[in-house]
């Protein structure tokens, strides 16, 4: 042995380093998971008193299914009802106590996308590397840019979060891509704003490119946030077409024609470095809490 490492010394050196590398690394990997956990630890706890605290009435839990089908709605000319499996109401009032830039909460039944959305006045994506409590690092927050409106309005929002590895934040709509069948179990999203609920149902879920999925209604302002154009007449179809010339031969595609008036939802979850997944849905209800209640 001893001759061996005189004869090749670089070698002895080569090995010394592999294991400081790996402990090193290991160490990282350790605190990784614990600061996720931690963080999911943390959504968790808040999650039940968000849910439960509402009137205190077990209907309007998660597991809620025979709501009132002659609940009022906003903004929409013809009734529309509640769906049959609809969740319950949350508030989001026990987030914004943590932290004010809480805008809305987004749920898809049965699946782990199950989150506040913040969004920073200031900074298109400081939530990609800050967490709800403002400490850095994964896994970050479920986010939407600067442009975007608060109450959900715009014609089409880009809402994005993290695909973990253990499947949290949107680590989900990595699995809707692979299985459709999954994905058409869980189609209908939910969002809840401080006055509104929106549903939406999914109608593409596709590889995409980096390339921000609303180019052509944005540019880059001097302070290095997003300045909204406006969209176009046809911007949800053109959107469609736009992901549909990727050409990711394992997308998703529903049958459901878009129209002018339509507004769209895009959840954004990176894939690699130079793609990314995108599940486009369509809003099919908007109602008002203050009704449901």
């Amino acid at each position: 042995m001893r001759k061996i490492i005189k004869k090749y010394p670089g070698l002895v050196i080569f090995f010394e380093l592999a294991v400081i590398i790996t402990v090193i690394f290991a160490a990282y990997m350790i605190k990784y998971h614990k600061k996720n956990a931690k963080q999911q630890d943390y959504y968790e706890a808040i999650k039940e008193e968000a849910w439960s605290n509402l009137n205190n009435n077990a209907d309007n839990k998660r597991n809620a299914s025979d709501k009132d089908s002659s609940l009022g709605k906003k903004d929409f000319s013809e009734k529309k009802e509640l769906p049959s499996d609809f969740p319950g109401v949350i508030t989001i009032d026990a987030y914004k106590n943590i932290n004010s830039d809480v805008i809305a909460y987004i749920f898809i039944p049965d699946t782990q996308i199950d989150y506040p959305i913040l969004k920073k006045e200031d900074s298109d994506n400081y939530y990609l590397k800050h967490n709800i409590d403002n400490s850095t690092g994964y896994p970050g927050c479920i986010y939407v840019e600067n442009y975007v409106n608060s109450d959900f309005n715009d014609l089409i929002t880009v809402v994005y979060g993290h695909n973990m590895k253990n499947g949290t934040m949107f680590g989900s709509l990595h699995k809707m891509h692979r299985d459709h069948e999954f994905l058409e179990s869980h189609k209908k999203i939910y969002l809840y704003t401080s006055d509104s609920i929106k549903v939406y149902s999914i109608v593409c879920c596709s590889y995409y490119s980096d390339e921000h999925v609303l180019s052509q209604s944005l540019e880059m302002g001097s302070d290095n946030l997003y300045v909204f154009k406006g969209f176009t007449e046809n911007a949800g179809k053109e959107l469609l077409e736009k992901i549909k010339a990727f050409g990711d031969e394992k997308a998703y595609f529903s049958n459901e024609k878009i129209t002018e008036n339509d507004e769209l939802l895009v959840l954004s979850t990176c894939n690699t470095n130079s793609t990314r997944v995108v599940a486009v849905a369509k809003e099919i209800g908007d109602y008002l809490i203050s009704e449901i209640r």
